[in-house]
């Protein structure tokens, strides 16, 4: 049980106990007999026990209270108490000139030793002021002795309230208990628990207070061991009293239904005993499985990874084989040293910032760290940390297991240096193919142009239909040719003459515009845009981007189409999406992605005339704004170009 519940019994008792013990002392003074002996013709409350009582009562509310007045205040009721009581017991013992029993008022009711507290009662009240000191220490050996004691006062009352019960007369009880009155023994019995209730995790009370399973069974048989032998001397009492059954049959019958009720009792209970019995078997037999399983896991885990776990603070707190073997630290060198003895210094501390917020999140963390060995050396691992948390989420632990990637990193990193080297290569390559596309193709191809211009000038009339058509044929490939090395030498320059600023996308397609004018009154193509803001980026890549797209948009539809291009931009997070739709022919899907490699043509030259490098410049154009591009077909045909562009652009 939570101590806070105590705690409201315990308040509940004293203000029981204060109001009856001012009950009776009022009694008194107003001489109402009915208030100092409740069960007629039997002992009254004194006086003085009321007295006492009241003062136990403040005297309990006191122990332990983390206050110098109500400590001073404790002490003070309590010797009082100690004092009145033994002053009793003295006064039985020898004749005392100074009448403490009636010096607060006279008793009547009386005859032997009027006022006077019975041996029992002040018996009772020395115990329970002794004990009551007791309970002020931090001695556990103290405050057990202290628990002996109220067990003996508990006893006492118990015994009264049970001649009461059994409504024995007085000259059937033992002297000791003649004159202890009912609510005497009752209030006794509850101060007493009060008492114990200070203490509840401490000393023979806790074996009542706990939750454990002979804490339930002990109070499961509370009926059967307390009030069953009540019930049941009651009525083999009356029936012995009333010449019903004798003495001797009656104490057989006693013997009989005790052993009846208590099998009858403990039968069922010990039925859901034997149930729970059997789960918790077979819950031991899977945990004893699960055990044996995860020993398995770990003995297997220890051989091929470096275990550690550490402390919030990553001080290091157990190491296993395979981390000794591969930092080559003994065991005593690393317990208790700052996990940061395996730092190599590779890493910023941004890194380390990020870890510990995620793990401090009681989060799992797992990345690549560069570790540093006992001799200098250092080694990659893969490691992943795991935080044990409270009920709260807060972490108190932490385990960290990690994996030896060093070869693993070495293979990489020959491999990521040869495909730079190949791709430093390439660049280079297609840098000597643009020199070449434009200085020694262009200037053989200006030749093939001019003669080509010279021939239909001086010539063409001269020429029969086979020549003419011969002649249209060189100037058609001489053109494309001438076209095919422009494309080429914009998409090998793409990034490497540009600055960033300021581009505003609206006057950037309004250029577009103009420049495709001929192209756009000869299909009658409908432009349309929409709310284009201005962004950071390369203004002349974005252009050839839009030209690109509107070409392809007035040049891929359907015969008698007017073509309608509508352009539009939105704002991400962390990006600016640029959608074009068209109302073309579409792509099929599985060529959605091919189109934007370079050369690449899904139509012959006879249907829709083009380089096939159109898409592969525009795909050049979102990697050098940090995006991508991708196209969709159109529920009602057509096709959607989404490009998107980063917001933030470094000069990378």
């Amino acid at each position: 049980m939570k101590k806070s519940v105590f705690n409201k019994i315990i308040t509940y008792i004293v203000i029981c106990v204060v109001i009856t013990s001012l009950t009776v002392m009022l009694g008194w003074f107003l001489e109402l007999k009915p208030v100092l002996e409740i069960i007629p013709s039997s002992a009254t409350m004194k006086f003085n026990s009321a007295l006492l009582f009241f003062l136990s009562a403040i005297a309990l509310y006191c122990i332990n209270k983390q206050n110098d007045f109500l400590f001073v205040l404790n002490i003070v009721t309590n010797g009082v108490l100690l004092f009145i009581s033994l002053y009793t017991i003295v006064s039985y013992m020898t004749e005392l000139r100074f009448d403490l029993d009636t010096f607060f008022i006279s008793d009547s009711y009386s005859i032997t030793f009027p006022g006077r507290m019975g041996l029992g009662t002040c018996s009772s009240f020395l115990l329970l002021g002794l004990s009551v000191f007791g309970f002020q220490s931090d001695k556990k050996s103290l405050i057990s002795f202290s628990q002996i004691l109220l067990f003996i006062v508990l006893l006492l009352s118990t015994v009264s309230i049970i001649s009461y019960i059994l409504n024995l007369n007085s000259s059937d009880k033992a002297t000791f208990f003649e004159s202890m009155a009912i609510h005497t023994s009752i209030l006794f019995f509850v101060l007493t628990i009060g008492i114990m209730l200070k203490q509840p995790e401490t000393g023979y009370v806790k074996y009542f207070t706990s939750n454990y399973a002979g804490n339930r069974l002990l109070w499961i048989s509370f009926p059967i061991v307390v009030l069953l032998p009540i019930i049941l001397g009651f009525v083999i009492l009356y029936l012995i009293n009333n010449d019903i059954v004798k003495v001797s049959f009656g104490v057989v019958l006693y013997c009989v239904s005790f052993i009846i009720f208590s099998l009858l009792y403990f039968t069922p209970i010990s039925i859901r005993i034997n149930k729970s019995d059997k789960g918790r078997k077979i819950l031991e037999d899977k945990l004893q499985a699960n055990n044996k399983e995860l020993k398995q896991f770990k003995t297997a885990l220890d051989r091929i990874a470096i275990i550690s776990t550490t402390d919030t603070k990553g001080n290091i707190l157990s190491v296993n084989e395979e981390f000794r073997k591969v930092s080559g630290y003994k065991e005593k060198e690393v317990l208790g040293q700052n996990i940061n003895i395996l730092k190599s210094g590779h890493h910023k501390d941004s890194f380390f910032k990020e870890m510990w917020d995620t793990i401090n999140a009681g989060k799992i963390w797992v990345k690549d760290i560069k570790n540093k060995k006992k001799n200098g050396d250092t080694f990659w691992v893969n490691t992943a940390i795991i935080p044990f948390v409270l009920k709260s989420g807060k972490p108190y632990e932490f385990l960290s297991i990690k994996i030896d990637v060093s070869e693993r990193k070495k293979a990489q990193n020959i491999l990521e240096s040869e495909y730079v080297k190949q791709l430093e290569k390439n660049n280079h390559e297609l840098e000597q193919f643009a020199y070449v596309a434009s200085h020694d193709l262009q200037e053989p191809l200006r030749t093939i142009m001019s003669f080509s211009d010279l021939l239909y000038q001086e010539y063409y009339d001269k020429l029969d239909t086979t020549g003419q058509d011969s002649l249209h044929f060189i100037k058609d490939s001489t053109n494309r040719m001438q076209v095919l090395i422009k494309d080429l030498l914009d998409y090998s320059r793409l990034g490497k003459e540009y600055e960033l600023e300021q581009v505003n996308l609206k006057e950037t397609v309004a250029d577009c515009m103009l420049d495709l004018k001929s192209k756009i009154d000869d299909s009658s193509a409908i432009i349309t845009t929409g709310n284009l803001p201005t962004i950071y980026g390369y203004s002349l890549p974005l252009k050839l981007l839009f030209q690109n797209l509107l070409s392809n948009g007035m040049k891929f539809v359907a015969p008698d189409v007017t073509p309608n291009i509508h352009i539009d931009a939105k704002e991400n997070e962390k990006f600016w999406e640029i959608t074009v739709v068209d109302n073309g022919i579409g792509i099929p899907k599985e060529h959605q992605k091919r189109i934007f490699d370079i050369f690449q043509r899904l139509h012959n030259k006879s249907e829709f005339k083009g380089t096939g490098i159109g898409l592969a410049h525009c795909l050049r154009v979102a990697q050098l704004h940090k995006g991508e591009i991708n196209v969709s077909t159109n529920f009602n045909g057509g096709s959607t170009f989404k490009t998107t562009i980063k917001k933030q652009l470094n000069h990378d």
